[in-house]
C-alpha cells in the first residue's frame, strides 16, 4: 500500500471563473486543501456574455463531469439547428458592399461553440464549493517566499496568509504576476489600441430589428477599423453585443466607462442597416479598454 500523500495547502488568489474552476478541479484530491482569496466583498462577475469553444468544453469536462452537466444547463448555442456547426456568419458592415455575406465559418464535426452569461456560469461554479473555503475582501498586494518557509501572501487590509503554493488568478492587474516576473517590461499591461462597447438586448427586440436568423445565431460585421459581433445568451432570451473599434491614441481614464451611447454612435456612424439597428437598440453600453500583457521571457 503506497504511503499517504503529503498534505498541500494552496492559496488561490482570485475568485473569478478561472480561480473557481481550479478550486473545483482540486476537490477530488484529499491531500490538497485550498483557500480562495477574493478582493471583492462577494463573488461576482463583471461583463456579460462569454464564448467557449471546443477546447474550453473539453477542459470543463476534465475538471469535473458534474460541472460540465451544470454548465450545459446554462449554455446557449446557435438558435437554429441548421446553424449548429456554424462558428460565425461574417458580413460586410459598412461601405459600398454593406450587408454582403462574406463567409459562413464551420466547425469540425466534433466541435461545438457555446456562449453563457458570465454571472450565470459563476453561480454554477460557486454552488460546487464547500463552505469556508473562501475569504472575501482580500486584495493581494505582494507575495514573499522566506527561505525554507511557506509562501506568505500580504493583503491590502493589513492581514496575511501562508500556503505551500500560490496560484494567481487575479486578473490582468495581477499582484501575483509581479512575484513571478519581477521588474520586467512584461509586468505591466499595455493598451492594445482597441476598445469594445458591450451591451445586451432583449431577444424579441433583436428579432424585430434584424430578423430571426441574424438575431438568434452568431454574427460578425466587419468594416474599416472595427467589427461587431453578436451572439445569443441566457438560453436565447438575450442577444449579447461586443463592438470593437481601433484608435491611434493612448487610453485615458478608467478602463471601463459606463453609458457611452453617444461615443458608440460616433465611432460607428455610416455603418450599414444591421449594425446601425443593433446600436439603436442599445440603451447605455459600456466601453472597455482592451489591454494585454507582453510575453514573458519564462513561464
Amino acid at each position: 500500500m503506497p504511503p499517504p500523500k503529503k498534505p498541500i495547502h494552496i492559496a488561490i488568489c482570485g475568485g473569478g471563473l478561472g480561480g473557481l474552476a481550479l478550486a473545483i478541479g482540486l476537490l477530488p484530491h484529499p491531500h490538497i486543501t485550498f483557500t480562495i482569496y477574493e478582493s471583492a466583498a462577494a463573488f461576482g462577475e463583471i461583463g456579460a456574455g462569454v464564448g467557449f469553444g471546443a477546447n474550453s468544453h473539453k477542459a470543463i469536462q476534465l475538471i469535473s463531469p458534474a460541472l460540465w452537466e451544470r454548465y450545459r444547463t446554462r449554455a446557449t448555442f446557435n438558435g437554429w439547428e441548421s446553424k449548429s456547426r456554424t462558428w460565425f456568419d461574417f458580413h460586410v458592415g459598412a461601405g459600398p458592399e454593406e450587408g454582403k455575406h462574406i463567409i459562413e465559418v464551420f466547425m469540425d464535426s466534433e466541435e461545438t461553440q457555446s456562449t453563457v452569461h458570465r454571472a450565470h456560469f459563476l453561480e454554477e461554479l460557486v454552488a460546487f464549493l464547500p463552505n469556508n473555503v473562501a475569504e472575501m475582501s482580500k486584495r493581494v498586494v505582494s507575495i514573499e517566499q522566506p527561505a525554507g518557509e511557506q509562501v506568505r501572501i500580504l493583503f491590502a487590509n493589513g492581514t496575511d496568509a501562508r500556503a505551500d503554493a500560490v496560484i494567481g488568478a487575479d486578473g490582468i492587474r495581477s499582484a501575483c504576476r509581479a512575484f513571478v516576473v519581477g521588474d520586467d517590461t512584461a509586468l505591466l499591461p499595455r493598451f492594445t489600441s482597441e476598445y469594445a462597447y458591450r451591451g445586451l438586448i432583449p431577444m424579441d427586440q433583436a428579432v424585430a430589428e434584424l430578423g430571426e436568423e441574424k438575431a438568434r445565431n452568431r454574427q460578425m460585421y466587419l468594416a474599416n477599423n472595427g467589427h461587431i459581433l453578436t451572439f445569443p445568451v441566457a438560453k436565447g432570451n438575450i442577444m449579447n453585443i461586443v463592438a470593437f473599434h481601433g484608435t491611434d491614441k493612448e487610453w485615458e481614464g478608467p478602463w471601463v466607462k459606463p453609458d457611452q451611447k453617444e461615443a458608440m454612435e460616433r465611432d460607428f456612424a455610416g455603418w450599414g442597416a444591421a449594425p446601425s439597428g443593433i446600436i439603436k437598440l442599445l440603451k447605455s453600453p459600456d466601453v472597455w479598454a482592451l489591454y494585454e500583457h507582453p510575453p514573458t521571457a519564462t513561464y
